[in-house]
């Protein structure tokens, strides 16, 4: 299991060892997705597909779920996908 706390610290557990990981800076990823939204507009391409903003918002929020329950989730991409391919 994987915990990302505040964007900068990270906890993996594996096999009943915890490994943190803590950056020197801490990178929300809003100025990468600024750019990239940009150039797209400048490059006229079309923005990401809404049917992948609705499946990274489920998976996020199983996430959510089971570190707030404090129980392991396995998520599969056809319960967070519908199904569709």
């Amino acid at each position: 299991m994987a915990q990302l706390t505040d964007f900068k610290n990270l906890t993996v557990d594996i096999n009943h060892k915890k490994y943190h990981f803590a950056p020197w800076f801490r990178d929300h990823g809003h100025e990468a997705n600024i750019t990239n939204s940009y150039q797209r507009v400048e490059d006229d391409m079309p923005g990401e597909d809404p049917t992948y903003v609705e499946f990274t918002a489920r998976f996020a929020l199983a996430i959510k779920n089971a570190i707030e329950s404090q129980t392991e989730t396995t998520v599969h991409f056809e319960d967070q996908y519908g199904g569709r391919s």
